[in-house]
């Protein structure tokens, strides 16, 4: 059931049928000046929404439990056929089932000190959540540079194969018209030609092997990217 209220509802702002079930989809501790007034939150838990705020912050309480607090909005994921709709009695106080309001995160309705205090930690609040947005949206393209450098890189050593193994080729053919021509007649000049073959052939095989270790890496890096979005999301 929703929360529990006192005899006289007249003096609170919510009523029962006001409230909307949410799932707790991110755990949740309060920090700060008004930690008191916030609820802690672990996955899993059901919370009844009594008031939704457009700064983010909602008030209710958790199932089965009478204490009412306040939480982030993003935290929770409403659920049932109230899912799509907001309080009717907003904006309002949640209060207590003995009358005692619990404070707004919208301190600079109320004309206390600690509203004010509280609208201020607000502020930071949404200063902390633009600059951490800066700092994630830096990563990620920090993360593309990185990204292309990888694909750039790869693309010139797959070049550079294309033009060593055509070396390579044009070398064996000018092996084998040679050994055809001088039947045996010039030894050294046939194992030197070897030789530089065999050169070639193994600088071949090691450009190929840091072209696939490049393209190890740059797969590598495209699932760490997917796994950070994923998590961050």
């Amino acid at each position: 059931m929703a929360a529990v209220f006192a005899e006289d509802r007249g003096h609170l702002q919510h009523d029962i049928a006001s409230a909307i079930p949410a799932n707790v989809t991110q755990p949740y501790k309060p920090g700060g000046d008004f930690a008191e007034n916030q609820l802690i939150l672990e996955v899993g838990e059901i919370v009844w929404v009594l008031e939704q705020h457009d700064s983010g912050w909602w008030g209710g309480h958790k199932d089965s439990d009478a204490t009412m607090g306040w939480f982030p909005a993003g935290v929770v994921c409403l659920t049932g056929p109230a899912a799509n709709r907001k309080s009717q009695y907003y904006p309002g106080s949640v209060c207590t089932n003995d009358l005692r309001g619990v404070a707004s995160p919208m301190g600079a309705r109320r004309a206390s000190d600690s509203g004010s205090k509280f609208q201020e930690h607000n502020a930071e609040l949404v200063e902390t959540n633009r600059n951490l947005q800066q700092e994630l949206d830096l990563e990620r393209q920090k993360r593309r540079d990185e990204f292309e450098e990888h694909t750039d890189k790869q693309s010139k050593l797959l070049n550079q194969i294309a033009v060593i193994s055509r070396d390579v080729e044009k070398m064996k053919q000018e092996f084998r018209q040679k050994e055809a021509a001088i039947q045996r007649e010039s030894e050294s000049e046939v194992s030197r030609l070897q030789d530089d073959l065999r050169r070639k052939e193994a600088e071949l095989a090691a450009v190929k092997a840091k072209a696939q270790q490049l393209q190890q890496e740059a797969a590598d890096h495209v699932q760490q990217v997917k796994q950070q979005q994923q998590q961050q999301q």
